[in-house]
């Protein structure tokens, strides 16, 4: 740090470019910062005052990529939801496909619940285990694949060639909307 703190002083211009990834309730947000753009050391600026800016464009790129972040994770927190041709209200516990209603057991919900606050992540069986049923140390994950195939036929229109619940092999299941 030391270093870069000498060489941007010793210059008359540099630049500053910055990328971060933060990640908020399992949502990943790429946040760049525009300090780069027309930014330029004077003999007056101070290292102080590169600082001074590219905290403030910290600030505000990071409460902006959180609002973004909000936004774009309203699934996990909606009381209703749809994918495809599947409407799924959670507080009244009704599921419908094409418009007629298709019954649900309360694990299917609490599955599909945190499905929808991680969407096209890749979910290992045991954290869904962990997750959802509560198992720190259940002695098999069939429970899972069961639970996941009785959602595939209620809510995929061919459940052998599903694109919602989708498998990856030795790992487990990503939710695809």
């Amino acid at each position: 740090m030391e270093e870069l703190i000498s060489l941007l002083t010793a210059e008359k211009q540099f630049r500053v470019d910055l990328s971060l990834r933060v990640q908020v309730a399992g949502q990943a947000t790429e946040i760049q910062l525009p300090v780069s753009s027309g930014h330029e050391a004077s003999p007056s600026s101070s290292v102080d005052d590169l600082f001074t800016k590219v905290t403030k464009a910290l600030s505000v790129s990071l409460v902006e990529g959180l609002r973004r972040s909000t936004c774009d994770n309203d699934n996990a927190n909606a009381e209703a939801v749809r994918f495809g041709d599947v409407d799924v209200d959670f507080r009244r516990m009704e599921l419908r496909r094409c418009g007629i209603r298709v019954p649900a057991t309360a694990h299917e919900f609490k599955v599909l619940k945190y499905f929808f606050s991680r969407p096209e992540e890749v979910i290992s069986r045991e954290e869904l285990l962990n997750q959802v049923w509560g198992y720190e140390n259940y002695p098999t994950t069939r429970t899972v694949d069961n639970r996941i195939l009785k959602l595939r036929q209620k809510l995929e229109l061919k459940p052998s060639e599903p694109v919602h619940f989708l498998t990856v092999y030795g790992v487990g299941y990503k939710f695809v909307p």
